[in-house]
């Protein structure tokens, strides 16, 4: 995988969550001041980022910052959404928002594989894939609907990698283009990725 520059878990940016609870009014003040712009920043972070590590990281310490500013609730009021509500919602959504996210970093890594000539890089590219996240295995361990997907959008990768290697010695562009028409239709391709294929088979 390509080296990518980690980003510091967002409590560590200011602090805030390690210092000790508030016992006030003035103290919960304080400290929510600080923990409503990292919240803002981490809900941006955890909907645009690739990066396995920023996604998980980042997505405990707001779970962390929600909870504390929940605690704050009993001295301050908030406007709009009750921390606690949020904390609430981003423990019922995790699921979704991770899957969200592993399909942002599987359509980064098919890029990545795309614009790769070597077959044996292409294969290391789709491995290291499903390797990496591996390695955050706790947070959907039990989880059987994202165990599946990260399965299935693995095969995918891979069938991907067969479907282009194959293209170089296509005999019959419609059988080919059923191919890309499947992954199509899972997921693993974009429907513009689709039509580009589709010009390339039939020589449009």
């Amino acid at each position: 995988m390509t080296n990518r520059n980690k980003s510091k878990p967002i409590s560590t940016r200011s602090g805030a969550l390690n210092t000790p609870l508030p016992r006030n009014k003035s103290q919960a003040q304080a400290q929510s001041f600080c923990l409503l712009k990292e919240a803002s920043t981490g809900v941006r972070i955890i909907n645009i980022t690739t990066d396995p590590q920023e996604f998980f990281s980042v997505y405990d310490c707001l779970l962390d910052i929600f909870e504390r500013l929940a605690y704050c609730e009993r001295w301050i009021s908030f406007d709009g959404e009750r921390p606690s509500t949020a904390l609430s919602r981003f423990l019922a959504t995790r699921s979704d928002e991770t899957e969200k996210f592993i399909n942002r970093f599987a359509q980064e890594t098919r890029v990545r594989i795309y614009n790769i000539s070597s077959l044996s890089v292409k294969r290391n590219q789709a491995a290291a894939f499903y390797k990496t996240l591996m390695e955050y295995e706790e947070y959907f361990q039990g989880n059987e609907k994202l165990s599946k997907h990260i399965a299935s959008v693995y095969e995918g990768l891979k069938s991907l990698i067969i479907a282009e290697a194959s293209t170089e010695q296509v005999s019959d562009p419609a059988a080919e283009l059923l191919k890309y028409n499947e992954l199509l239709y899972i997921g693993i391709i974009t429907q513009e990725e689709f039509d580009a294929k589709k010009k390339q088979l039939l020589n449009l």
